[in-house]
């Protein structure tokens, strides 16, 4: 499964850093990539809550993936898990104290493809790679 992994320090304390990312409808906030996302459940984020987040990549693609929160654990880390009928995604977002004054966010991506789509997984890995550069470039910028 092709995978990205980026990591950010920021001045952000642990628990603030956390509840930001957690909520995984900011992510249209900090991702080039994502042009809309939103939560589909109304309670705070916990295992089971879920968003929606509209990709558009390359300009003229764009797809949806449909994401739920798989495991918590609340303020360090939170796994979702996200697709559709074509493509899936692991997402991994861990958060550390960093020297005392702030914290350390490590972001892993995990996308495949599914079905025939998953011959395709060599090059979703390239995209997963340039996307998640300037994703963490704006979550670098976002966390400041």
């Amino acid at each position: 499964m092709p995978s990205y992994t980026g990591e950010v320090v920021s001045p952000r304390s642990v628990e603030d850093a956390f509840a930001y990312l957690a909520a995984f409808e900011h992510v249209a906030e900090w991702d080039p990539n994502c042009d809309r996302a939103e939560r589909l459940t109304q309670e705070d984020v916990e295992v089971g809550t879920r968003f929606r987040l509209v990709f558009n990549p390359v300009g003229s693609l764009e797809f949806e993936l449909e994401y739920a929160v798989r495991e918590l654990d609340a303020p360090r880390r939170v796994v979702l898990e996200g697709g559709n009928a074509r493509l899936r995604s692991i997402d991994t977002i861990t958060v550390e104290s960093w020297q005392g004054a702030g914290s350390k966010v490590v972001y892993t991506a995990e996308l495949s493809g599914v079905g025939a789509l998953k011959a395709a997984d060599p090059l979703l890995g390239l995209a997963l790679q340039r996307a998640g550069k300037g994703a963490r470039e704006g979550l670098r910028e976002r966390l400041a």
